[in-house]
């Protein structure tokens, strides 16, 4: 059994596989990572994945082997201060799990360390900081009610006693024990659970332990701790954003029960901290090439990061994230595009309020996961469970237990938090509209039959509002345009673009047999697409069969073709390619791509080819395409996608095809 340090002058390779997230979780990984790259990160040290593994088998044994283990590490915490710090033990999977499982501050604070610690931190801090502690030891470790223990110190201490039976707090070696347990059990308990049966998170993955020496955002107004994002992460704009609050942990601001302020106002506080962790954010960043989710507290005008790890985005704002990240060279297309999913990219194209409805909105929050949405206002978990009917979950706050509603509800409303508070980032990962810090008392929605919300702008009504399609802008069209870039493909399309495409292949189907009005679509196409592929192969069905049949002198593709030739000007007609099977026969001066029928077609191409009808899956045929292409013969597979072709149906195809192949990598 090994522990990784960091921070304590340890010579650390921070990209070696034994020092990965599957390791020691994300948090773990991230801290270790900062601090090889000089980063102000407080040092500790983190119980690998492999420790939780051999805990969820033995567990008296494995905390027997930790309890031996534990005095050397926290030796060199103690040489590294010349005292040993109060801790902070937190869990960390592979995967970011937000608000799932448990955290322990201030593990410590015990009757031998009182009088040191408290002409350390000064009689409040040190009061503050006990209660905390008394508050997360009772609750996580002991499983006392949360709300016997919220109040004030001296009541919490009464009712850690009455529940526990125990005459003291437990000593500093007793509670960093208990704490690093309580964490490994958290992977466990029901919310953690249910999470990650929503993201498919396998149970065996299991989690890190992450101890770190505290610093104490609540010393004094010259301390805070605030959360951040490298980029918005709601609508994906290519800013800094976050919040702070003076005076106050780490857990004040993600839990939601103080309203934090953005972190703008942070530079009218300190202006050199702030600059010191734009500076710090930016290059990390740059670095991972992603967006990142940073946790930070600042003691006494000292900055430090506690986390680092790859944020959770709404749909939209992952696709101008790609997008923007490609623009500015720091990821390429295929990068790009496996930022986003496809459910992600259905999910761009949401509803949004129509523009003619103009009615001023009865309360305003701030805006943290967009979405426009209407539904009942439900205000428990179970209501939300329960209802079967789109509905609004509005609620105080939420806590990690509210997350089976907050999936039920079509969107989460609080009176308070703030962007990075529990509502927000979890709403964001489900893509649910959320909006926060509303402000008013929950009370205000109990007798309001309906209530519509805009996600985007934090703009709520206490009615039905008119909701029109989804978005079909300029950032939809762009990212289509890179997904068929990254794939070396073509779309598919039946239809005139929404926006501009650098190549197409349009088919007309049935289309074809009114050539007029098919002479007008592929009119209407060429003004958007750079490069078209035109099938003008007629539908085949027995109606259009028979059709066919009586028309057959005049043959319809070659009336569209002699319309095209009248109708569109030259340099229109100089973007058309043709794809002609070897049975039509069409007459035209338009570039042709002729239809492969079998091997021998697609070896005596010499440019491009359609190979629909060869087995692209045959092992012959996959030499024969990879000659080709060395050959430079491009391949056209109409309506379908495999390896060596460049034709697609849609970009949810398209991004099943990357999908996979990057899977099978």
């Amino acid at each position: 059994m090994t522990f990784f340090p960091f921070g304590l002058g340890d010579t650390v390779d921070a990209t070696h596989p034994a020092v990965s997230a599957n390791v020691l979780g994300g948090k773990g990984a991230g801290l270790v990572w900062m601090a090889s790259q000089g980063v102000p990160v407080p040092p500790g040290f983190v119980i690998p994945v492999s420790v939780w593994a051999d805990y969820d088998k033995a567990p008296k044994t494995t905390m027997k082997a930790i309890a031996k283990l534990l005095p050397e590490y926290l030796a060199k915490l103690d040489a590294h201060f010349g005292y040993l710090p109060l801790l902070s033990v937190r869990s960390g999977s592979r995967v970011s799990c937000p608000g799932m499982m448990d955290t322990i501050l201030n593990v410590g604070l015990d009757a031998t360390t009182q009088d040191s610690w408290c002409g350390r931190l000064g009689t409040e801090c040190y009061a503050n900081s006990l209660h905390r502690l008394v508050v997360m030891y009772g609750s996580v470790v002991k499983g006392i009610r949360r709300q016997e223990l919220d109040s004030n110190l001296m009541s919490a201490m009464a009712a850690y006693t009455r529940e526990t039976g125990e005459a003291e707090f437990p000593s500093a070696l007793v509670q960093l024990l208990g704490a690093i347990e309580a964490v490994f059990k958290s992977w466990d308990n029901d919310r953690a659970k249910v999470y990650r049966k929503l993201h498919s998170i396998p149970r065996e993955w299991g989690t890190a332990v992450t101890v770190q020496a505290m610093v104490f955002g609540n010393l004094n107004d010259q301390s805070g701790t605030g959360v951040l994002f490298t980029r918005n992460p709601d609508t994906g704009g290519a800013l800094v954003t976050g919040e702070f609050l003076i005076n106050a942990q780490g857990e004040d601001v993600v839990a939601g029960t103080r309203t934090p302020v953005p972190l703008e106002e942070m530079k009218a506080w300190n202006p050199a901290v702030y600059d010191e962790l734009l500076n710090h954010v930016i290059g990390l960043e740059n670095l991972k090439k992603d967006v990142q989710d940073v946790e930070f507290t600042v003691q006494d005008g000292k900055l430090y990061l506690l986390q680092t790890r790859t944020a959770k985005r709404s749909a939209t704002a992952a696709m101008k994230i790609a997008l923007d990240m490609h623009t500015q060279g720091l990821i390429d297309a295929k990068t790009a595009v496996s930022r986003v999913t496809i459910r992600q990219f259905d999910q761009a194209q949401m509803a949004h309020l129509d523009p003619k409805f103009t009615k001023p909105a009865a309360f305003t929050g701030i805006g943290a996961s967009g979405g426009m949405v209407s539904g009942t206002p439900v205000f428990t978990k179970e209501d939300a469970i329960n209802c079967k009917e789109p509905c609004i979950l509005i609620t105080a706050e939420t806590t990690p237990d509210d997350i089976e509603g907050m999936h039920a509800a079509a969107g989460v409303i609080t009176m308070v938090g703030g962007l990075t508070s529990h509502a927000a980032v979890v709403a964001r990962g489900f893509d649910r509209a959320c909006i926060v810090g509303v402000g008013q008392s929950v009370d205000a929605f109990k007798d309001v039959e309906t209530v519509s919300m805009d996600g985007t702008t934090g703009r709520i009504w206490t009615e039905a509002v008119p909701i029109v399609g989804g978005q079909t802008n300029g950032l939809i069209s762009a990212f289509s345009a890179l997904v068929f870039e990254a794939l070396g493909a073509v779309p598919v399309i039946t239809a005139a673009p929404e926006g501009p495409l650098p190549e197409a292949l349009l088919y007309l189907g049935a289309q074809v047999l009114n050539p007029e009005a098919a002479v007008q679509v592929i009119a209407d196409t060429l003004k958007k697409v750079d490069r078209l592929y035109l099938d003008l192969t007629p539908a085949t069905g027995s109606v259009e069969a028979e059709y066919l049949e009586i028309v057959a002198a005049h043959n319809p593709a070659q009336y569209v073709l002699d319309l095209l030739a009248m109708w569109v000007n030259k340099a229109a007609l100089g973007k058309l390619v043709l794809i002609e099977t070897n049975k039509t026969g069409l007459k035209t001066d338009l570039p042709v791509v002729r239809t492969a029928t079998n091997l021998r077609d697609v070896v005596l191409a010499q440019t491009e080819v359609i190979a629909n009808e060869v087995g692209m899956a045959d092992p012959a045929m996959a030499k024969v395409l990879a000659w080709k292409k060395a050959e430079g013969v491009s391949v056209v597979s109409v309506g379908a996608y495999t390896a060596g072709s460049k034709s697609v149906v849609s970009v949810s195809q398209a991004l099943q095809v990357l999908a996979e192949a990057e899977g099978g990598q």
